[in-house]
């Protein structure tokens, strides 16, 4: 079974954040009883929350609250900061799940971890980190582009970085039209985008980041206020 090692112990009760005196490992049990635990919770708690939303509250995340930012907080990057993994067994013993239940044999393969790691979306963990991205790049790609014309004047579109620069540019509207927004974050990065020059000029693209808009507000309704 595969094992990880942390400055908290399984058995301590302590603020992750403290630590322990000692390293001590980490059960896979608990693991992947609190991610379990913490998918079963948001569930209960959108719906809760936004009950006018049916099974789409879980999808929705306000953000910019104590909560979202706790895991950016102070300086750095979330990496920095203790991992989930260190504050999972305190979190499961102050709620009463006995995580140590579970079978820790007969794994299914697919459980398995193979050491891959596929690269992260953009921003990532923030949520619609993907939508402010594609904004930021499209400036920034439009920036450059500005650029090659006060270089080149006339001839800049004829060049190859011109070209890859415009593709690249593409690509980050095609993600705004394409990528449904989860919450404020991203209804305001489409928002920023159709006040961009870029997308006022072009007449086809412009009213599908529009309509892509319009249908993010609706599905998350009042709660995206």
């Amino acid at each position: 079974m595969a094992k990880a090692t942390s400055n908290y112990s399984t058995n301590d009760s302590r603020s992750p954040d403290k630590g322990a005196a000692e390293p001590a490992p980490i059960d896979r049990r608990a693991l992947e009883a609190y991610a379990s635990w913490l998918f079963m919770e948001r569930r209960l708690l959108c719906n809760e929350l936004w009950p006018h939303m049916g099974a789409a509250a879980e999808a929705f995340d306000r953000s910019g609250n104590a909560g979202y930012d706790w895991h950016f907080r102070g300086e750095g990057s979330w990496r920095d900061h203790p991992q989930p993994s260190t504050r999972a067994a305190a979190v499961l013993h102050l709620v009463g799940v006995d995580w140590r239940s579970s079978p820790d044999d007969e794994r299914l393969v697919g459980e398995i971890d193979n050491g891959n790691r596929p690269d992260l979306p953009a921003n990532w963990p923030e949520v619609d980190g993907d939508l402010r991205q594609a904004v930021e790049d499209m400036k920034a790609h439009t920036a450059a582009i500005d650029r090659l014309h006060r270089l080149h004047g006339d001839d800049a579109d004829s060049r190859d970085d011109y070209a890859q620069l415009e593709a690249l540019r593409d690509d980050c509207i095609t993600t705004l039209i394409e990528r449904g927004a989860l919450s404020m974050v991203g209804v305001l990065a489409k928002a920023t985008a159709l006040q961009q020059r870029e997308l006022l000029a072009d007449p086809e693209r412009h009213p599908r980041v529009a309509l892509s808009l319009a249908s993010d507000l609706a599905r998350l309704g009042p709660s995206a206020r």
